[in-house]
């Protein structure tokens, strides 16, 4: 699904889009829960995007959504 990092304490997620739209958000409201995800301070947004362009091993440049949680989450 994607990468996982850890930096300061916290975890952060690199979820690939696609499999997380489809297999994570499955016919829920996208918009709600991202907004929630973001308002929580747990999906990290670009600007005018829910997802991030990151550099990943073996796989180059991808579009992801980073997720941050704390180690105690």
């Amino acid at each position: 699904m994607g990468f996982v990092k850890e930096v300061n304490g916290i975890t952060e997620y690199y979820a690939f889009t696609e499999t997380f739209d489809k297999e994570l958000i499955k016919g829920r409201d996208k918009k709600t829960l991202m907004n929630f995800l973001t308002d929580y301070g747990i999906l990290e947004r670009d600007k005018d995007r829910f997802s991030q362009v990151k550099r990943l091993p073996e796989f180059g440049t991808k579009r992801v959504y980073v997720l941050k949680l704390p180690q105690e989450f």
